[in-house]
């Protein structure tokens, strides 16, 4: 699904409701940091009050952002966000677990990372029950069990 038919799919959902509505944003749509903040912009242009940018890219094959350009990207997102009228969250993934990376200590140098960045929300989806949570987390984070 491109850029445009995600946020025309999200324009929909933000006229039928008056709830706050946050989407997914992938990866921002783009590999460089502007590509993510411009995401960010253009979701809050058609009524999103948040979002997520993924640190994975679409190609399965180099997957996972080294974590300084995820930063950057992070960075960015939060920037953009920042410049809104209006609050925005901004949930930084970091997408290990489902993108074949099962590593716990850098699933955790990410997330820390990213919130160093502004991230309001961190999320790592498909963690293992079988970790040991009991690692120091960062800020507010949301781990997905599989």
């Amino acid at each position: 699904m491109t850029r445009e038919e995600s946020l025309q799919n999200a324009r929909l959902i933000v006229e039928a409701t008056d709830l706050p509505v946050a989407a997914d944003l992938e990866h921002g749509f783009g590999d460089s940091p502007a590509s993510a903040a411009q995401t960010i912009l253009l979701a809050a242009g058609v009524g999103l009050v948040g979002g997520s940018i993924e640190d994975a890219r679409v190609d399965r094959e180099k997957a996972i952002y080294d974590i300084a350009l995820a930063t950057e990207r992070v960075a960015a997102s939060v920037e953009a966000s920042r410049s809104l009228p209006f609050p925005f969250t901004l949930a930084a993934r970091a997408e290990n677990f489902v993108r074949g990376n099962p590593n716990l200590d850098d699933t955790i140098k990410r997330l820390i990372a990213y919130e160093k960045a502004g991230a309001d929300v961190l999320f790592a989806p498909g963690f293992s029950t079988d970790l040991p949570v009991s690692k120091k987390m960062p800020g507010s984070v949301t781990m997905m069990p599989r």
